[in-house]
C-alpha cells in the first residue's frame, strides 16, 4: 500500500500485482480467455466440446445433414426434370418424324377421303399422339410399318390400323393394309384397304 501526498492531503493508492485480462467482443468467432496468459484463440472441435452441451452439438451435426441432404434432393430434382424433358423432347421427334413419312401421309389421305368415314366420324377428323411404347404394334425399320393411330372426328373415335412396305431404299412406300376400329365396336373393323403383301404374311 502507497501513499501520495497532493496539497497536503495524502491519498491512498492501491498497486496491484496482477490485473484481471479485460474481457473483450469479437465477430470473428468464440474467444477464450485466460487469466494467467493475455491471449485468445479460436477454439477447436475438441474446445467445443468442453463449452458446448452434447445436446447443442448433435443439433448442430443435424442441421448441417439436412442441410446438405436438401441441397442433394435439389440436384437430384433438376437433374430428373431435364431427364423427362429430354425423353419428350426425343419423343416428339420421332413422331413428327413418323407423322411427316411417305406412309403415314398416305394412310391418312386414303382415311379422310373416304366416304363412308367421314359419315360416321363427321368432320374434321384429327389424328392423336401415337403409343411409341407398344412396340409390338408400333414400329417401323427400313423396309416394314406397323402403327396404330387415333382418331377422332366430332362424331365417333377410333383407331386407325396401318401396315406399309417396300422392297428396297429405292422403291416407294405401299400401304397394303388399312383398317378402321370404332370406339365401342372393338370386335368389327371396317376394311379401307386390303392388298397382299410381298415382304410379310401381315
Amino acid at each position: 500500500m502507497a501513499y501520495i501526498r497532493h496539497s497536503g492531503k495524502a491519498h491512498r493508492q492501491k498497486t496491484l500485482k496482477r490485473t484481471s485480462a479485460t474481457k473483450q467482443y469479437s465477430t470473428r468467432g468464440p474467444i477464450f480467455y485466460y487469466p494467467d496468459h493475455n491471449t485468445q484463440n479460436t477454439p477447436t472441435p475438441l474446445q467445443l466440446q468442453e463449452f458446448l452441451p452434447l445436446s447443442l452439438l448433435i443439433s448442430l451435426l443435424v442441421v448441417t445433414t439436412m442441410v446438405s441432404t436438401l441441397t442433394l434432393a435439389k440436384i437430384a430434382a433438376v437433374g430428373g426434370v431435364v431427364t423427362i424433358t429430354t425423353g419428350y423432347y426425343i419423343r416428339g421427334k420421332i413422331e413428327e418424324g413418323i407423322k411427316k413419312s411417305e406412309y403415314y401421309k398416305e394412310a391418312l389421305k386414303t382415311f379422310r377421303n373416304h366416304k363412308g368415314v367421314v359419315s360416321v366420324f363427321g368432320e374434321p377428323i384429327k389424328d392423336g399422339h401415337l403409343n411409341l411404347g407398344d412396340s409390338e404394334n408400333n414400329f417401323c425399320d427400313s423396309y416394314r410399318a406397323q402403327f396404330q393411330v387415333p382418331v377422332r372426328g366430332p362424331n365417333h373415335k377410333g383407331t386407325l390400323h396401318l401396315w406399309a412396305e417396300r422392297e428396297t431404299h429405292q422403291h416407294n412406300w405401299n400401304v397394303y393394309k388399312l383398317e378402321l376400329e370404332v370406339q365401342g365396336n372393338s370386335n368389327k373393323r371396317i376394311v379401307l384397304r386390303n392388298q397382299p403383301s410381298h415382304t410379310s404374311d401381315s
